[in-house]
C-alpha cells in the first residue's frame, strides 16, 4: 500500500532534466521534464497499479513510465530506455504482467523484490546484489519514500531531491553523485529499499556507506574511510566549537529565494562561486586556499545538520584524500593537508 502524504509544495527553478517527482513522509514534491513548465507543484498522480497503455512505436522507457504512473513500482537499468518496442497494447494489466511482456520482447532478466521489479541485461547480474539493508543509522529506519526518475538523471540531483522530500541528508562522493539513473517509478516504500533501487538503475555496483543519525554519505571508497575532515581539532576553544555545532540547512550552490524552492544545475559549481553562498548559510565566513577554487561542488541539500558536517561532507566528495578544513576564530579555512596531517 502507498501510504499518502501531507500536501508539499515545492518549485523548480532552472531544472531541464527528466526529474519526475519524490514523495517522502514529509511531504511531496514534483519536477516537470524537460518538455514541461520550469516550475511544477504538488505530487504527481498514481493509479491503482493496474497498466493501460498503447503505442504503435513505443520505446522501453517510455512503458516503464506509464507503469509508474499507473502506481507500479518498475526500476529500469540505466541506458536501455531507448530500446524499441514496437507495438504494446496494455488494458489495466498488472504491473508484474507487463514487466514480463518487457522483459521478453528486450532479452531483458528480471529481478523481483518484495518492493518492485528490476529490468536488466543478464551480463549486469551484479547489480541484483547491491543493498543497503541494515546498512543505515537506525534513525532513519522508519522514512519512507516515493520516488519517480526519468532516464538520465544525475544522483546528485536525486539525492538532493530525496533530502528535501525526507529531511534526511543524503550526499555522495564526486564518483557515485555523477552517475545518471534510468527509468525509475518507485510507490512508498523504506528510504534504504529507494536509495537501492535508485543506485541500480544507474548501474553503482560498488558503493559504500556511511550514516549517522543526521545523514547518509555514499561513497565509492576512493578517498577511503576518513569522517572527520577537521585538520585542528585538538586546538578548538569553546567559541570555535560553538561555532561548528551549530546546526544549519544548506542548499549548494545557493539557498532558495522563496519558500520551497529548490535551484538545480545540471552540473557542478566551482567551489570558488559556492564560497559566499556557503558563508551566509553557515553563518561563519568559508574561505579556500589559492589552487583549490576550481574543486567540484555537487548540488546537495543539507537538512538540520552541524556545521562541521556541512564542511565534512563537502570535502569528502573530493575523490582525493590531500583535503581538510581549519577552523580560526572567524572563518573555515579549506586547504591542503601538510605531510604530518595526511
Amino acid at each position: 500500500m502507498i501510504k499518502q502524504c501531507s500536501r508539499y509544495a515545492l518549485r523548480v527553478v532552472c531544472c531541464s532534466l527528466t526529474l519526475l517527482f519524490v514523495v517522502g513522509l514529509t511531504g511531496c514534491a514534483t519536477v516537470p521534464n524537460e518538455t514541461e513548465a520550469e516550475t511544477a507543484e504538488g505530487p504527481a498522480n498514481r493509479g491503482d497499479g493496474r497498466v493501460t497503455y498503447s503505442s504503435v512505436n513505443a520505446r522501453l522507457g517510455q512503458v516503464v513510465r506509464r507503469a509508474g504512473e499507473a502506481g507500479g513500482s518498475v526500476v529500469l537499468m540505466g541506458g536501455l530506455e531507448e530500446e524499441p518496442m514496437g507495438e504494446v497494447n496494455f488494458s489495466q494489466a498488472q504491473p508484474q504482467a507487463v514487466v514480463t511482456q518487457l522483459s521478453e520482447a528486450a532479452n531483458l532478466a528480471v529481478q523481483v523484490t518484495p518492493h518492485y521489479y528490476f529490468l536488466f541485461p543478464a551480463e549486469y547480474e551484479a547489480l541484483t546484489n547491491v543493498s543497503l539493508e541494515g546498512r543505515l543509522h537506525q534513525t532513519h529506519a522508519g522514512i519512507e519514500t516515493e520516488i519517480a526518475f526519468g532516464a538520465g538523471t544525475p544522483l546528485f540531483m536525486g539525492l538532493a531531491w530525496i533530502s528535501q522530500a525526507t529531511g534526511v541528508t543524503i550526499v555522495a562522493d564526486n564518483e557515485v553523485a555523477e552517475a545518471r539513473s534510468g527509468e525509475i517509478a518507485l510507490g512508498g516504500m523504506p528510504l534504504p529499499t529507494a536509495l537501492e533501487a535508485l543506485l541500480k538503475s544507474a548501474r553503482v555496483i560498488q558503493c559504500e556507506v556511511d550514516s549517522t543519525e543526521d545523514y547518509i554519505f555514499l561513497y565509492s571508497g576512493v578517498q577511503g574511510h576518513q569522517t572527520d575532515m577537521l585538520l585542528n581539532r585538538p586546538a578548538l576553544d569553546q567559541h570555535q566549537e560553538a561555532m561548528l555545532e551549530q546546526r544549519v540547512t544548506v542548499y549548494l550552490p545557493e539557498p532558495p529565494t522563496r519558500p520551497n524552492e529548490i535551484r538545480m544545475l545540471p552540473g557542478a559549481t566551482p567551489l570558488a562561486d559556492v564560497l559566499h553562498s556557503l558563508s551566509q548559510q553557515l553563518g561563519v565566513r568559508v574561505v579556500a586556499e589559492p589552487g583549490l577554487e576550481e574543486l567540484p561542488v555537487n548540488p546537495a541539500v543539507f537538512r538540520d545538520v552541524p556545521v562541521s558536517t556541512v564542511m565534512d561532507l563537502l570535502i569528502r566528495q573530493w575523490l582525493r584524500p590531500e583535503y581538510g578544513y581549519h577552523a580560526a576564530h572567524d572563518r573555515l579555512v579549506i586547504r591542503r593537508r601538510t605531510p604530518g596531517e595526511r
